[in-house]
């Protein structure tokens, strides 16, 4: 039985979702630039970054995550694609910080600060998100407003927003349908 969705090419989305079994989000190569990898050299890092990296958002406030000490202050500074300043944290105490309105279509990058080190550390590649542009945007919250989740997810996935995908499939009951990177499954939605 087809979905009930208002348009046809809603319809036909969430339809092939469903046929297929599962939703496969985009690999953003340029947002994931490959490891350099350097003999001799350990990554003793005082933290790691979570959330966003390597993927793009459809909020221009995306919650950026990191896992680190408690006890520990860490400073967030996001930088545009040409390396100006977007934005910068105050010292925190918490693992996440939400950043002002970012603009829209434009590829960033954040860095963690903790005490004088920096996350991520050379060799390591920069941790790079991208905040969708506005038309993307719009189409996905339209479909989320709708009530048409699965579409929402579709349409997340196809631009390589993989976690609002996530969230946008977890809100649609009753199908049995997968997020697939790479081959991989990154988070499911059904009776399992």
């Amino acid at each position: 039985m087809s979905p009930d969705f208002s348009r046809e090419d809603w319809k036909k989305l969430a339809q092939s979702a469903i046929d297929e079994g599962h939703i496969e989000v985009a690999h953003l190569a340029e947002l994931n630039p490959p490891h350099e990898d350097v003999r001799g050299w350990t990554n003793d890092a005082p933290a790691k970054l979570v959330e966003p990296v390597g993927i793009a958002v459809v909020s221009q406030t995306p919650a950026l995550r990191w896992e680190g000490p408690r006890d520990a202050q860490y400073v967030v500074t996001i930088a545009r694609e040409d390396g100006t300043l977007a934005a910068k944290s105050e010292p925190l105490r918490a693992n996440t910080w939400t950043p002002p309105p970012l603009e829209r279509g434009l590829t960033y990058s954040w860095q963690l600060t903790v005490g004088d080190q920096h996350v991520p550390r050379p060799p390591s590649p920069p941790a790079l998100f991208a905040v969708l542009d506005a038309n993307t945007a719009r189409a996905i919250e339209e479909a989320r407003a709708a009530g048409a989740h699965l579409v929402a997810a579709v349409l997340a996935a196809k631009h390589g927003a993989a976690l609002d995908a996530g969230n946008a499939l977890r809100d649609y009951p009753g199908a049995n349908v997968s997020l697939i990177q790479r081959g991989e499954p990154t988070s499911t939605n059904g009776d399992q």
